[in-house]
């Protein structure tokens, strides 16, 4: 008789190597980190200015929030984990998370760049202002994790293959790349439109991300499947719903096409506006019609549709989980991974520190405008996602180490030359942008 009982068979019967994805799972997959990568792009690029010099906060109270906001960060992330772990539905344990995080997120967001007038007298505004960003910070920071933190767990619920998680992160971190990017281009577009209104060019900027993120998130959640659990959509439903939306997209394209050569031919007055119209009708059309053509060609992947038992069978055989305690003393007594998490914090510190004060030192020091400040933006992240297959390839002959120790150089070098740059160097300005791509393209490594 065999000792082998049938949820053990369901495990054994697939293979990490048998665990091979369809384009459409990893394409949707891929597109769920594209809402977090444009909403923190903007953030860490436009936020601490948009409070100090479109909402009128002293920089010391615009900080706290910022700083309180990571601090309430570091609070959420393990408690959702936890709850994450422990969540049984039928769409498994991480898609609930992220569907009925998506509309919080994407509102919490654009909720931050309004400008509410609270009070007549300007202290008294002040300190509801701050008040009004600091439970907004806290409460989108907790919604950020509530989507992204079961978003980034979503690989082994997916597939055990080594070279199918490989795959799987390839996608992210293009969508992540060509999210941020994209970000940069609408608000260049949006600082064209309105030139001399600083409180319309963020709300819209707010508003625009807001959807854009919204629907990239829900790409992701409507085609991709956990494993052991059922598709939010059945298949019938996502043939029609990707036939409807392959539709609104290609008309939405066809208007913004109609629009832009209307603005080229000025039948319309060839405003900034009309030309943000257009671009906006035509990206919003092309990722719905991309959305719908996933949903429409998505198959079932058979590893994940085995059987609801294969799920609770794994968990069954999961090892009781250690204590904090004692998972603290593993994570502090391994060295390697010290080193590797300690080069990980510093490296995204930098980048982060400097994206944060980089608007002020292009408007304030070399007197250039919001606009040309998403220029020099782009110089960097545009670079970064060009050198990514470059770095990627050298690592495959020299190693990671190699590779991080030359970018990083390059990125001291261009961060170095930032302290001797003059007004007026804008040509100058620009080469220590692209050698700055250098350098941070090997963070994602």
């Amino acid at each position: 008789m065999s000792d082998v009982s049938p949820s053990n068979a369901a495990i054994s019967s697939t293979t990490p190597e048998q665990e091979k994805l369809n384009f459409t799972t990893k394409l949707a997959y891929g597109a769920g980190d594209m809402g977090p990568a444009i909403t923190a792009n903007i953030l860490v690029f436009f936020l601490l200015y948009f409070f100090t010099n479109v909402a009128g906060l002293p920089a010391g109270l615009a900080s706290l929030i910022l700083a309180i906001g990571k601090i309430s960060d570091a609070i959420n992330d393990p408690i959702t984990g936890i709850l994450s772990d422990r969540t049984r539905s039928r769409w498994g344990r991480r898609l609930p998370w992220i569907f009925w995080g998506a509309i919080p997120f994407g509102i919490l967001f654009y909720l931050q760049w309004i400008v509410p007038q609270f009070s007549s007298n300007e202290a008294t505004n002040t300190w509801w202002l701050f008040g009004y960003y600091l439970l907004i910070a806290i409460l989108f920071n907790l919604a950020y994790t509530v989507v992204n933190l079961p978003y980034t767990a979503l690989t082994p619920e997916l597939t055990q293959d080594y070279n199918e998680r490989t795959s799987l992160n390839s996608f992210r971190f293009s969508f992540s790349l060509g999210g941020s990017i994209l970000s940069l281009i609408l608000a260049q577009v949006i600082f064209i439109a309105y030139p001399d209104d600083l409180i319309k060019q963020y709300l819209v900027l707010g508003l625009l991300c807001s959807v854009l993120s919204v629907l990239a998130i829900f790409w992701c959640v409507m085609v991709i499947q956990e494993r052991g659990a059922q598709p939010i959509l059945s298949s019938q439903l996502k043939k029609v719903g990707g036939i409807l939306l392959g539709i609104i997209g290609v008309l939405s394209i066809g208007y913004g096409i109609i629009r832009i050569i209307s603005f080229i031919t000025q039948q319309l007055g060839g405003t900034g506006e009309e030309l943000l119209i257009s671009i906006t009708a035509i990206l919003f059309g092309l990722l719905i019609t991309s959305f719908g053509l996933t949903l429409l060609f998505a198959n079932p992947e058979p590893h994940l549709s085995n059987s609801s038992t294969v799920g609770e069978a794994s968990q069954e055989e999961t090892p009781p989980s250690l204590s904090f305690v004692e998972q603290l003393k593993i994570v502090f007594g391994n060295k390697p991974f010290l080193f590797v998490i300690s080069i990980y914090l510093c490296s995204w510190l930098a980048v982060q520190l400097t994206a944060t004060i980089l608007i002020y030192f292009v408007v304030s020091w070399m007197g250039l405008s919001d606009a040309v400040f998403t220029t020099v933006a782009l110089a960097v992240q545009g670079t970064a996602l060009v050198m990514l297959f470059f770095w990627k390839a050298v690592s495959e002959r020299l190693g990671k180490k190699a590779v991080y120790f030359m970018g990083m150089s390059l990125w001291i070098i261009a961060q170095g030359g930032l302290f001797f740059l003059q007004p007026g160097q804008i040509t100058l300005m620009y080469v220590l942008a692209i050698l700055a791509g250098f350098g941070v393209s090997v963070a994602y490594l």
